[in-house]
């Protein structure tokens, strides 16, 4: 089957620019934003040309990121193969520019060039246990800390072991979970002994220097995690136990680093690393983003898109598509419905987190009726809403009463106004006419036919079919308007039109129905009558591939909108050819009956 292209949305306001992958298939419609979607953000280091890598640990990716903010491009993926990574959570660079990355989750420490490529002739001898420090020293040899084993082990370039220390000569107390390693201007480095609450600073035999433990008159450090060293023998300490940054001045003074950012939202530092400017590199766990610190101690903002989104939205979830090809995107976790431009720019949004009318706790399902009023679900407040479309509330049915609603997810349109609603943790689906009464109810708890284990997706068919997505038993349903049991298909699997935890559900103007299928992170296609046409989709970050792609909606053309929810996105697949090759496909099925 030929497509057209399918084109990526990210919430933004400058104007998408176009491209084309190099199969000539997938248009990328992207709104400009550079900067780097964080979603664990830990190690950090800063290469010779002032490039700092991030280390990425729910990704598997390691980041490049410009001193201006804006990614200079990344490298790795989650696995167990070559170059990807199982649980990355340190990076040292050396002063040749070449990569180490601690792999805690597999015990490996990997060499790579600043670009991610594998270089020859690193050969540890021994896996490591627990690896999640790595500092490389100024003679190109390579220290790592080994949480699990209580050890720090120096190796030769080649990967080779040269020594090891369970503590420090001259200090009778042994590491305990060591965390943090670095490496000082004078050949001497630090460990962050966090089962001891202690820094201790050794020479580069590794006998012991100094024990930092006390933070001023006052303090003790509580959980230190991760240190750096400025160029002037200073320190800098993340303590993750106090969840702030200490700054520790050559004389052995130290104060308290202002993290700045949001008031309302409490940083929780991870990660410290010093750039070519002396600026301080933090990653924050709370924000999933780095923060940048000029040398006075003045923080100068933040690099990465605020909580971590894989674009400017934030968690989409359920989508719907106006006349006027306005979008309306369901934020679950921002607890707003935003409206989007055809090309995706953020035209506005309505709604925060609250139980007041207009008012959202994890809105999920959303859909446009015919004058142009928006019905949203409001999951945790386990009730339905109608706005404006420029987002004045209207009604509410549901809320207190769970008999009513309980935690409704996926909601459908009928063509006579009906709202077909996944009546979620009631294993049901209800229909809601426009006056508000409650039409058609059937369900219960079970996997029998018209049984349901958690429904999330449901869609209504150009005949008035109504589809559900049974999330819990991995099928679709296939029902009459009144609830009568017409089919079902779909069983556990990753093959073709098998399905592992399918949550949207859309049925396009031929009738066929597109699923979710987001636990494959793909999304598949099949008739009305439940045979498999074709599957769109892998895991990754790339135009047609998916991370946790979540609703779906189809417009009047035909082209099919997909929440790509942890890449916080949305894709489009523009159907324009494939138009004309499903009427040929149809055509001859016609002969053959």
């Amino acid at each position: 089957m030929t497509l057209l292209g399918i084109a990526t949305i990210r919430g933004g306001n400058p104007a998408p620019t176009g491209s084309v992958t190099d199969d000539e298939r997938w248009v990328v419609l992207e709104a400009g934003d550079r900067r780097p979607a964080f979603v664990a953000p830990r190690g950090i280091a800063v290469d010779p040309d002032g490039t700092a890598l991030v280390v990425d640990r729910d990704r598997g990716t390691v980041w490049r990121v410009g001193p201006d903010g804006t990614v200079r491009g990344s490298w790795g993926a989650r696995g167990a193969g070559p170059g990807t990574f199982d649980w990355p959570v340190a990076v040292a660079v050396s002063v040749g520019g070449d990569v180490w990355v601690a792999d805690a989750g597999s015990g490996r420490v990997e060499r790579r060039t600043r670009i991610g490529l594998p270089v020859e002739g690193w050969r540890p001898t021994a896996p490591f246990d627990g690896p999640v420090a790595v500092a490389v020293e100024i003679a190109g040899t390579v220290l790592v800390a080994e949480r699990d084993a209580n050890r720090i082990a120096r190796l030769r370039p080649d990967g080779a072991t040269v020594d090891t220390w369970t503590s420090p000569r001259g200090d009778t107390t042994t590491f305990r979970a060591p965390s943090g390693i670095a490496t000082g201007p004078d050949g001497s480095f630090a460990v962050a002994d966090t089962g001891n609450a202690r820094v201790v600073i050794l020479d580069a035999d590794g006998s012991l220097i100094e024990v930092v433990d006390r933070v001023g008159a006052d303090a003790r450090l509580a959980e230190p995690t991760g240190v750096s060293f400025g160029r002037d023998g200073s320190l800098d300490i993340v303590d993750e136990g106090a969840r702030v940054v200490w700054h520790r001045a050559p004389d052995g003074s130290a104060t308290v680093v202002d993290l700045g950012g949001d008031p309302g939202v409490r940083p929780f530092p991870v990660a410290v690393a010093r750039d070519g400017r002396g600026r301080l590199l933090i990653s924050d766990r709370a924000m999933r983003q780095v923060r940048v610190i000029n040398p006075d101690g003045a923080p100068v903002g933040a690099w990465g898109r605020e909580g971590g989104d894989g674009g400017s939205l934030r968690t989409p979830i359920g989508l719907a598509v106006a006349r006027d090809g306005t979008i309306f995107v369901a934020e679950f976790s921002r607890h707003r419905i935003a409206r989007l431009s055809p090309r995706g720019n953020i035209l506005g949004s309505f709604g925060a987190r609250g139980d007041a009318p207009g008012r959202f706790d994890g809105p999920y399902g959303v859909v446009v009726e015919a004058v142009g009023t928006v019905l949203v679900t409001d999951r945790d407040n386990s009730r339905v809403q109608r706005f404006t479309a420029d987002g004045r509330h209207l009604e509410t049915w549901g809320g207190d009463d769970l008999r009513a609603f309980n935690h409704p997810s996926g909601i459908a349109l009928a063509r006579d106004g009906s709202a077909y609603i996944a009546d979620t943790v009631n294993h049901r689906i209800r229909a809601l006419a426009p006056d508000g009464s409650i039409g058609a109810t059937w369900g219960r708890e079970g996997d029998g036919p018209g049984e349901f284990r958690y429904p999330r997706g449901v869609a209504v068919g150009p005949d008035g079919t109504v589809v559900v997505a049974d999330f819990g038993n991995n099928r679709v349903q296939a029902f009459a308007p009144d609830g009568t049991f017409r089919r079902m298909w779909g069983r556990s699997g990753s093959g073709p039109g098998e399905l592992d935890w399918p949550l949207g559900i859309a049925v396009d103007p031929d009738g066929d129905v597109w699923v979710a299928d987001t636990n494959n992170s793909r999304v598949q296609r099949f008739t009305a009558a439940g045979e498999f046409v074709e599957a769109h989709g892998s895991a990754g970050e790339a135009a047609g591939e998916f991370r946790w792609p979540d609703g779906i909606a189809v417009d009047a053309a035909g082209s099919v909108y997909v929440s790509d929810t942890g890449n916080g996105r949305v894709q489009v697949l523009r159907r324009g050819r494939v138009g004309l090759v499903d009427a040929a496909r149809r055509w001859l099925a016609s002969l053959r009956r």
